[in-house]
Parts: C-alpha cells; sequence; structure tokens
C-alpha cells in the first residue's frame, strides 16, 4: 500500500473549507431572522390604507372617514363620502427629536 503524502495544512484546510458553508448560512439565516423580526415590529406600529392596504409614505396624509375607514392620498379620490379629518403620517423619530431655539437677547 502506497500513502499519498499531503502537506500538513491542507487536511486543516479542506476541514475549514467544509465547516464555512454552514457557517455562512447560519449567519444567513440569523440575518434574515433579525430583519424580518424588525419590519414585522416596524409594521406593527404603522397604519395602512383600509382600500389598498398600503402603507401611507412619511409626509402623506391619510383621511379618516365616518366608518373608522382610514384612506391614503391615491384612494381618496375614488371614495364617495367626505372623510371627517386628515392628519399627516410622521415617521419613527417624530416626538424624540429636539428643536434648538434661540433663546439670547435680541
Amino acid at each position: 500500500m502506497h500513502a499519498t503524502l499531503q502537506p500538513a495544512g491542507s487536511l486543516a484546510r479542506e476541514a475549514e473549507s467544509d465547516h464555512v458553508p454552514e457557517t455562512i448560512d447560519d449567519m444567513l439565516e440569523l440575518e434574515l431572522a433579525l430583519l424580518r423580526r424588525g419590519l414585522d415590529q416596524r409594521l406593527a406600529g404603522s397604519e395602512r390604507c383600509t382600500c389598498c392596504n398600503r402603507t401611507p409614505l412619511v409626509g402623506e396624509h391619510v383621511y379618516v372617514y365616518e366608518s373608522g375607514t382610514i384612506a391614503c392620498e391615491l384612494c381618496r379620490e375614488g371614495r364617495q363620502e367626505q372623510p371627517i379629518g386628515s392628519r399627516t403620517v410622521h415617521g419613527p423619530e417624530f416626538g424624540h427629536t429636539m428643536r434648538l431655539t434661540d433663546r439670547r437677547a435680541a
């Protein structure tokens, strides 16, 4: 029997290369799970248009109707009833920012 000689580090590299793809796959799965969880948490606190189920953009107006439905600007034109109110959609930082005011003597 003849034994083939391999360089000392080649077996270690083969073992590492077999293990690396599993680690990368595990990392990708973890990243996707964290991304999904973050999106789910963010979407849970946002409101959606009851007509098209779209999340209105920051700065867009949404319209509230007596029936309790909310319509975005795109769906408002297709509605027959008049809205009882409207409001501007704010981003997640709304209420958490600071406004600097100049209190020096004029």
